[in-house]
Formats: C-alpha cells, structure tokens, sequence
C-alpha cells in the first residue's frame, strides 16, 4: 500500500487545551498537585503518546468498514465465481464515524500512575468508492473525494477549543497490501475454496 494517513495525522499542531485538561485530571493526586512540574513538557509527552496509540491508518479503517458493508458482502456468489479478475463495487456518497478509546498511562516522580482516558471520533464523508474485490478481499480503493476530520476529548471534556481537530482531504486510488482487506464472511469462504 502507498504510504497511508495515520489517524493521529487528524491532530491538531497545537493541543494547549490537552496540556490543561491532563494537569486538572492528574492535580487529583495531591502529590501530583504539589509538584512544581512543566506542563508544557508534560503535554508534549501526552501527545507523543496519542500519536504512538493513533498509528492506525485512516483509509485501512474506513476499508474494513466497507469490507463489512451489506452491498460488498453481498456479492459473495459472484466474486466465488471469478478466478483471476478483480470484480468492482461502487459505493455510493456515505459518511463513516468511529471511536476510539485510547488509554495513556502517565507517571509522575513517584506519584501513582494515573489513566487519562481518551475519545477519538474520527468522521468521514465520502463522495463515492469503487472498490476492487479479488478472492475474498478488497484490493484497492478508488475514491472520490474523501473528508476526514476527529474530535479528542480528554474524559469527556473536549481537547479543542474549536471541537473538531485538523481536516484533511484525500482522493486518487489506493492499492492495499496482499492479499488485501478480508471481507466479512467472505474471504475465509474464499480460502476454503481455493
């Protein structure tokens, strides 16, 4: 696959927000509280961490969902029929939403570890997707025009002050690695078969 888009790529450039939402959450601890610490650098260390955790590629999610989808499945006699020809699905104009729910883990001096726990909902909307299908798996992409964006809460509490991280756009085709993304049902069928 060409070099894909990790989800952290949706993170702002500046998270301040995040540097204040991680100092309330850890000042819990008193010893924490009584630490005259660099919050700035402690910040920084939070967002490594999410960039570390949000490593996943944005068009590999949104092609397991399509993998999922009723149309793609769907065609499982027709794709069992063809041997060596990719066969293509069109996807219509959708939207894609999904959260994650990364966990960091922060320890400070010797202050028990404290678990910030995070939302990530990522939001796409997609004009269209033609979609190459070979023995049980989805090839390659062919999009449209793609708009992704995420928001990042910190324990509820949003990260940005504008309440939608960076937005990106994608288009062109995508060719994923061998053999590709499964589709649901399907490409164990198909490695049973073969």
């Amino acid at each position: 696959m060409a070099e894909g888009v990790p989800l952290h790529s949706l993170l702002p450039d500046k998270l301040d927000t995040l540097t204040e939402a991680a100092r309330t959450r850890l000042c819990e601890d008193e010893q924490a509280s009584a630490m005259n610490l660099a919050w700035s650098v402690v910040g920084d260390e939070l967002k490594q961490a999410l960039c570390s955790v949000l490593g996943d590629d944005l068009v590999q999610l949104l092609a397991r969902a399509w993998a999922s989808m009723p149309q793609v499945a769907g065609l499982a006699d027709v794709i069992r029929d063809e041997k060596g020809k990719p066969q293509v699905v069109e996807i219509g104009a959708h939207e894609f939403s999904h959260e994650l729910h990364p966990v960091v883990a922060v320890t400070i001096g010797s202050c028990p570890c404290a678990e910030l726990a995070f939302t990530f909902a990522v939001s796409a909307r997609v004009s269209g997707v033609r979609l190459k299908i070979r023995a049980g798996h989805v090839i390659a992409a062919d999009l449209g025009e793609l708009w992704a964006s995420a928001r990042l809460a910190l324990q509820d509490i949003p990260v940005d002050t504008k309440g939608e991280t960076r937005r990106i756009a994608l288009s062109g085709t995508i060719d994923f690695d061998a053999p590709g993304i499964p589709i649901a049902g399907l490409a164990k069928d198909s490695a049973a078969a073969g």
